[in-house]
């Protein structure tokens, strides 16, 4: 929403950013902010759990939110009110839009059907009661979103999967995929010493994503003496927790000397390290029913970039689609289709320095194109 407001403004809009703050987060400084505090920074741990008693229970959080943008927006001056949430402030957005008689639009990102289950809430565990406790209340704040969506004058969401849900609520759902900062993704491609297959971002645990089939094909390559080892790296960019089973996995399938582990990347870092990268590598989901419609930033990110794009394995989704529909690279379950791509890109690096797969409608995915896109479903 940031990016989007920012983008707005420069065609000319006015816009207010209306956001749920901590002690931690970086305010913008190009847009006008107004910066929620529900737990205030000086509160010490009692007072915030006292504080999240009072919004499970009486939906404390929703009203002090409400009362907030009265007393600092001045709403009557605006046109519209856009709500971007999970699920609060949902049902405060629609009553403030429906106590002004303003047209209210939605964009929902995550949505609680795309998992199948409450383990993405923070206070679900194996416990059975709290586990009952937790399907309630999300059955409940989601019937309060439905609502809410019925009254919304157009729906936006960022996946055909999510917008195929939302469609049941509010027929005028819309598809505007997450993108990519064109300012910052611009294509550049640097000439590098080494083939580099990259990685950004949380693993967990290998039964949500491994990348083996990416360690197999590159040790295969490596012994039929097709590719270099003294010329390969893989650099992932994870969490600690994973490092010794991550290193555990690389040195099993005889790649353990290639495997370079940093921490995460900032996120202005991100950009140079595509640039770099001869590969993007994208880790989807290997549970068959736990996610669906899931569509990494770092997807669109490697588009910007123009970075080949490494998707493994396939789950028949909408990530494959626009992998095969894009070209942007290849998504693949097979440990010897991916030892044809990788040879291929690692040839064309040795050609000329460095990779560069174009998307199809690479345009369509920057967050400047979809403000265009954005501004005509706000204003028709």
């Amino acid at each position: 929403m940031r990016n989007l407001a920012g983008n707005l403004m420069k065609m000319g809009w006015h816009c207010e950013l209306v956001c749920e703050a901590t002690e931690k987060s970086v305010l913008p400084a190009d847009i006008p902010v107004h910066p929620f505090y529900y737990y205030k920074p000086q509160s010490g741990t009692l007072c915030r759990k006292a504080l999240l008693a009072l919004d499970k229970l009486f939906a404390h959080k929703e009203k002090q939110y409400e009362r907030f943008v009265e007393r600092n927006v001045d709403i009557g001056s605006f046109d519209a009110i856009l709500a971007s949430a999970y699920l609060f402030p949902l049902r405060s957005v629609y009553r403030i839009a429906l106590r002004h008689g303003k047209p209210l639009f939605m964009d929902l990102r995550d949505i609680a059907e795309q998992w199948d289950s409450t383990r993405f809430m923070q206070h679900s565990t194996g416990n059975p009661i709290l586990k009952c406790i937790a399907r309630q209340y999300v059955s409940h704040t989601v019937k309060w979103r439905n609502k809410c969506l019925g009254m919304a004058k157009r729906v936006v969401s960022v996946s055909p999967w999510h917008v195929s849900q939302l469609k049941k609520y509010n027929p005028d759902t819309h598809l505007i995929f997450n993108g990519y900062d064109e300012s910052l993704f611009t294509g550049k491609r640097v000439d590098t010493k080494h083939f580099v297959v990259s990685y950004t971002g949380s693993i967990y645990n290998f039964a949500l994503r491994n990348p083996q089939i990416l360690f197999q094909a590159v040790n295969n390559l490596i012994q039929k003496q097709e590719i270099s080892a003294g010329e390969v790296q893989l650099l992932f960019y994870v969490e600690d927790a994973v490092r010794e089973s991550l290193l555990m996995l690389a040195r099993n399938t005889g790649v353990g000397n290639l495997l370079q582990i940093h921490d995460f990347v900032m996120p202005e870092q991100i950009p140079e390290v595509l640039a770099q990268s001869s590969v993007s590598l994208i880790l989807n989901s290997t549970a068959t029913t736990e996610l669906h419609g899931i569509l990494p930033t770092k997807l669109y990110e490697a588009i910007g970039s123009e970075t080949p794009v490494l998707c493994i394995p396939v789950r028949d989704d909408d990530l494959q689609r626009i992998v095969s529909e894009q070209q942007c690279g290849l998504a693949t379950d097979s440990v010897e289709e991916t030892e044809r791509f990788l040879l291929e890109q690692y040839r064309i690096w040795k050609q000329q320095g460095f990779t560069r797969m174009t998307a199809k409608d690479r345009q369509r995915f920057s967050r400047q194109s979809q403000a265009i896109e954005y501004s005509h479903l706000l204003t028709h």
